[in-house]
C-alpha cells in the first residue's frame, strides 16, 4: 500500500465520519450542490474550454509542456525504452548506433547516466538527419512505434485506447493536425486543457450553489431526527468522500505531463484500491466527453 493509497483512504474515512457528525440533511444539501454543480459545468463546459483556447495563453502554454513529454517518449521508443532489470537496454541503442554508422564499442563502458546524455545525442542525430523538428521525428516512427509511444504515455488506459484508435486521417482532420507528432501533442494538450476548465468551473460553480443552501443546518438540530440523521450523513458522507476522491484523480490527470504526476499516476495504477476508483470516474468521462465532438 503506497501513501497515496493511504492518503485517499484517508480523505474517504475524513468525510464519511464528517457525515456521521453533521448529519443526513446538511451532507444531503452537499451532494445536492454538487451534483447541480457537475450538470451546470457539463453544459458549461464546451464554452469555457474554447474561451481558454482562443482568449488566452493557457492552451499554447499546455502545447509546449506535451511537445517536451512526447519527445521524451519517442526517445524511450526510438531507444526501445529500458531492458527487463529496469536498466538501460543497452543492447537496442548499440543496435541503433551500428544502424546509423555510429560507434557502439563505447557503450560497454558506459554507466547508465552516460548512457541517457548518449540517448540525447543520438535522438538529437536522428533529428538532424531527418531534417525536421521533434514533432516531425516522432511522425516518422512506424506505426508501432506510434502505439508504442502512445502507450507510454501518462494517461489513463481507455484515454490510449481512444488515441490509438483515432490514429488515421480521420483524427487528424478532426483535431486539424496533419500529422502524428502535432496529433499526439494536441490530443494530449486537449484532454488537459478539458480536466482544468471542469475542474476550476466545478469549484466556482459549487462555492456559488453552496452558499444558498446553508440554510438547511437547522433542519439537522430536530432532536426526534438526530439518530437517523447521523446514520444518513454516514452513508451520504462516504458517498461525497468518493466523488471528493474523484476530483483530487482529475488533478492529478491533469498534472500528467509533470514529473510529480506521472509518479502520481504510477502509484494508482499500483494500488488494487485506487485502481478501479480511478476507473470508474464519472468526472473524468465527463470531463473528456468534449473529445466526442472532435472525435
Amino acid at each position: 500500500m503506497n501513501i497515496l493509497t493511504i492518503v485517499i483512504l484517508a480523505i474517504f474515512l475524513l468525510f464519511a465520519w464528517s457525515g456521521f457528525q453533521k448529519g443526513l440533511i446538511r451532507k444531503l444539501a452537499g451532494i445536492v450542490s454538487l451534483a447541480l454543480s457537475v450538470i451546470l459545468v457539463s453544459v458549461a463546459l464546451p464554452y469555457i474550454t474554447d474561451f481558454l483556447k482562443s482568449e488566452t495563453p493557457v492552451y499554447e502554454l499546455l502545447v509546449d509542456r506535451c511537445e517536451e513529454v512526447v519527445g521524451d517518449q519517442a526517445i524511450s521508443s526510438l531507444l526501445g525504452g529500458e531492458s527487463k532489470d529496469g536498466g538501460i537496454d543497452r543492447d537496442q541503442i548499440k543496435s541503433l548506433m551500428d544502424q546509423y554508422g555510429m560507434d557502439s564499442s563505447v557503450v560497454d563502458a558506459m554507466s547508465d547516466e552516460q548512457l541517457e546524455e548518449l540517448a540525447g545525442q543520438y535522438f538529437q542525430e536522428y533529428l538532424n538527419q531527418s531534417g525536421e523538428q521533434e514533432s516531425g521525428a516522432v511522425s516518422s516512427l512506424s506505426k508501432i512505434e506510434q502505439t508504442k509511444l502512445i502507450q507510454n504515455l501518462p494517461i489513463p488506459s481507455f484515454l490510449k485506447e481512444m488515441m490509438i484508435n483515432y490514429n488515421n486521417s480521420e483524427g487528424y482532420e478532426r483535431l486539424q493536425v496533419s500529422d502524428f507528432g502535432s496529433y499526439v501533442v494536441h490530443f494530449f494538450a486537449n484532454i488537459i486543457l478539458n480536466i482544468l476548465a471542469f475542474v476550476v468551473t466545478l469549484l466556482v460553480v459549487q462555492l456559488v450553489l453552496w452558499t444558498g443552501l446553508t440554510a438547511l443546518d437547522l433542519f439537522s438540530r430536530l432532536p426526534l431526527l438526530n439518530f437517523l440523521n447521523r446514520i444518513g450523513g454516514l452513508a451520504i458522507g462516504a458517498v461525497q468522500g468518493l466523488l471528493v476522491v474523484w476530483v483530487i484523480f482529475l488533478i492529478i490527470s491533469a498534472l500528467s505531463a509533470t514529473d510529480t504526476g506521472m509518479m502520481l499516476m504510477e502509484m494508482i495504477d499500483q494500488s488494487t484500491i485506487l485502481r478501479p476508483m480511478y476507473d470508474g470516474n464519472l468526472f473524468m468521462k465527463i470531463a473528456v466527453q468534449a473529445l466526442s465532438g472532435i472525435m
